[in-house]
C-alpha cells in the first residue's frame, strides 16, 4: 500500500503524533526537502559574514582555511592583538527567536596557535525578553585546554525563562594564562 502525493501534510498530523519511538529506522527518507520557516535559525551560523558580529580589538570572522572546520568561516582571536592576558569577545548582532523549554544546541572546534599556554573558551545563549532586557545568560560550552583539535565540542542549553523571546550568541576567550 503506498500513500499518494501530498495525502500527509504538517497540517494533517497532529502536534506528538509523530515521534521516534513510533517510527522504525529508515521509515523517514528525505531526497528534498523544502524548508519554509527559517524563523529559528541562527542568523550567519556559518561565520561568513562579518558585519553580523559585535567583535572585540584582535577577533575577526574570516574563511576557514581548511576542509577541516564544519563551518563555512571561523572566528579568530588573535593573542598578538589583545595581548597575552584578558578577554576577546564575539557577540552575534542580530536575534533569533526563543521561548521557554526550547533546547539550543552549540558545536564549537578550536585550533590553538601561537605562543602561550591555556585557553578558556566559553559560548553562551543570552536570552532577552520583548523590551530588550536580559532575562537568562545560558552556557552552552565552557572549554579549557592548551591543546588544537577539529573535533567538534558540542553543549545545549534549556532556555527556562518564561519571558525570554529572543536570543544571540557570545563566545569568549580568556587569553593565555
Amino acid at each position: 500500500d503506498k500513500i499518494e502525493t501530498n495525502a500527509i501534510t504538517a497540517g494533517k498530523i497532529a502536534a506528538g503524533a509523530l515521534s521516534t519511538d513510533k517510527l522504525q529506522a529508515n521509515a523517514i527518507v528525505a531526497s528534498k526537502m523544502a524548508i519554509t520557516d527559517w524563523t529559528n535559525l541562527v542568523p550567519d551560523n556559518q561565520l561568513v559574514e562579518p558585519s553580523n558580529w559585535a567583535l572585540s580589538p584582535g577577533v575577526s570572522i574570516v574563511p576557514a582555511n581548511s576542509t577541516s572546520y564544519n563551518s563555512q568561516g571561523r572566528i579568530v582571536f588573535n593573542i598578538g592583538e589583545t595581548g597575552t592576558t584578558g578577554t576577546a569577545v564575539a557577540y552575534s548582532k542580530t536575534f533569533f527567536p526563543v521561548a521557554q523549554g526550547n533546547e539550543l544546541f552549540v558545536s564549537s572546534q578550536i585550533l590553538r596557535g601561537g605562543a602561550g599556554t591555556n585557553y578558556n573558551l566559553s559560548i553562551q545563549v543570552l536570552c532577552y525578553d520583548k523590551d530588550d532586557v536580559l532575562v537568562q545568560t545560558l552556557n552552552a560550552i565552557t572549554q579549557t585546554g592548551n591543546a588544537s583539535s577539529y573535533t567538534p565540542v558540542t553543549g545545549s542549553a534549556i532556555v527556562t525563562v518564561s519571558t525570554a523571546v529572543k536570543a544571540i550568541y557570545r563566545v569568549s576567550v580568556v587569553l593565555d594564562n
